[in-house]
């Protein structure tokens, strides 16, 4: 049985692996230093915090252009083009997740991994040099910065689940990745952080929005020197000697296996395309499993991260009108911040307790309830004249939206397609899982402006919710670390209907066979064939 072993793929050389003699104390200890999870966290996280940190700063930065660059209002073309910079990342994410986890499989996790931050580091200085002018406006040259950074941040998502996911044992797998995700939390709290000090200190609207998109390169850029210095992971390493292996015969794993199953399974492909043909065949359901949960996921956090300053605006402004300034704005996505960010905790110490399945469908069923009933009480909570403290209430019980989604979908729908998948496609299936996630905050952004008010956006929300929690119970595997010893294990999905059937499980057995890979759970496959019949003539 092939069982993951707990790499350091994220922390430097390997003098220093846990099962080296080399640096260790007088007693027999590794050293500390490159050794401890908070340090692997912050390495793989890096990109994370970025994401974050750029979500949300940007609805800060436009409301800055926006005071700073009066005329475009005037003219009636700041919604244009502040949709246009809102969206440029996002496009760049998606290319960036389909592009950079097909290439970790094919190139490595180690090259793409530093290609992931030098983009990131590049777009977000580049976005803070921008300058006006009447031929290419400073909206335009932001956006473009803005695709090279999305092509950044979106090769994030595929290749530090990836390696995180291949340096960690079977036992901290979860953990270790939920933690590495909750560095968008502090991501999140980081960005309004940069913008309230400058703004506090009474520096420029200028410096300020310059200074918070260039903050957003000091992440990667104190992780960089350690991503040059890591290995490549194990798991990578073994794929390289098998792909080679095969060459040398001249015979792949499915030419070895093929031979006395249906026609179907004979015409699988050898190289590349093999690979994933056989992934398809055996996991179709499940990438559209963790394609759609994150597809709808998305569709409600993106949605939400984009007007969530209406909201709290609404009932915390000043003067109660709704308007608000660009401080203001910042102090209250500090608050939803806050208040979602126990959720990523809370998902790191209960995902092997609760189940990954079981925190991502009821997450979405608590995010779902919670939207349910601020549209079905916006009246009653936002009403002229309503006292204070129901107000409050309302912006609470959307702050619980942000935690039950961190206590949720949003850090699960990240893990799930990091340990599910084969070591040869987890990185494509996971960019692939990863993109659909933004097409869902594309859509997310592009249909709910036309909306006509809030209280009709929180029902939209609580159905997209209520769909997640459904898909996650048809589309989701249930397993634990258990079923995680063997690395290249296949985790069914719990109905039977979408269970292999009898030709694919032969043939799954038979490729298993051809690797030496032994099941990690057992599936009744006698039960995808007919009953005999037993009662004689």
């Amino acid at each position: 049985m092939n069982r993951v072993n707990s790499g350091i793929a994220l922390s430097g050389l390997d003098d220093f692996s846990p099962n080296s003699n080399l640096n260790r104390d007088a007693i027999g200890r590794p050293p500390k230093t490159l050794q401890s999870h908070a340090l692997r966290v912050l390495l793989a996280g890096a990109g994370f915090l970025a994401d974050a940190y750029d979500l949300f700063v940007i609805n800060l930065v436009l409301r800055l252009l926006r005071d700073e660059y009066p005329n475009y209002a005037t003219e009636g073309r700041s919604h244009e083009l502040e949709g246009m910079v809102a969206s440029a990342a996002l496009v760049g994410s998606i290319v960036g997740q389909l592009l950079a986890g097909s290439l970790a499989d094919v190139i490595g996790r180690k090259l793409i991994f530093i290609a992931t931050a030098t983009l990131i580091t590049i777009g977000s200085l580049g976005s803070s040099t921008c300058t006006d002018s009447s031929q290419f406006t400073i909206y335009s040259k932001i956006a473009c910065w803005r695709f090279v950074l999305g092509l950044g941040v979106g090769g994030e998502y595929p290749l530090a689940a990836t390696v995180t996911s291949e340096s960690s044992s079977a036992g901290s797998k979860g953990k270790l990745m939920s933690a590495v995700f909750a560095m968008q939390g502090a991501g999140s709290l980081l960005s309004t952080a940069v913008v309230m000090l400058c703004l506090s200190a009474q520096f420029s609207t200028a410096f300020t929005w310059r200074f918070a998109l260039a903050f957003g390169s000091v992440p990667v850029m104190l992780a960089f020197p350690w991503r040059i210095r890591m290995h490549e992971t194990e798991t990578f390493e073994r794929i390289k000697r098998e792909r080679r292996d095969a060459e040398a015969e001249d015979a792949d794993l499915s030419g070895r296996c093929d031979r006395g199953l249906p026609v179907q399974y004979k015409t699988l492909g050898t190289g590349r395309l093999g690979e994933i043909r056989r992934a398809l065949l055996l996991y179709r359901w499940h990438m559209l499993g963790t394609a759609l949960c994150w597809f709808l996921l998305d569709l409600d956090f993106y949605a939400n991260g984009l007007f969530n300053h209406e909201v709290t605006a609404l009932v915390l402004s000043q003067d109660g009108s709704g308007a608000s300034t660009a401080a203001e704005d910042a102090r209250n996505s500090a608050i939803l911040a806050m208040i979602g960010l126990p959720g990523y905790f809370l998902t790191y110490h209960y995902i092997d307790r609760i189940g990954r399945k079981s925190i991502q469908m009821f997450g979405f069923l608590l995010m779902g309830t919670c939207f349910l009933v601020l549209g079905v009480g916006h009246e009653w909570f936002t009403a002229v004249g309503a006292p204070v403290g129901r107000k409050y209430l309302y912006v609470g019980v959307y702050a619980l939206t942000f935690l039950f989604s961190n206590f949720g979908p949003n850090t699960t729908t990240f893990v799930i397609p990091g340990e599910i998948y084969p070591g040869e496609v987890r990185a494509t299936a996971h960019g692939v899982s990863a993109a659909c996630g933004k097409l869902g905050a594309a859509a997310g952004a592009f249909f709910f402006p036309y909306i006509d008010n809030i209280q009709h956006c929180m029902l939209a929300c609580a159905a997209v919710a209520f769909l997640g929690s459904l898909s996650t119970y048809v589309l989701t595997p249930r397993y634990g670390a258990e079923q995680l010893e063997d690395e290249n294990g296949y985790v069914p999905l719990e109905l039977l209907c979408l269970q292999p059937d009898a030709d694919a499980a032969e043939y799954l057995h038979a490729l298993q066979r051809a690797r030496s890979f032994e099941m990690v759970q057992v599936i009744d496959y006698q039960s995808c064939l007919p009953e005999p019949d037993l009662s004689g003539p």
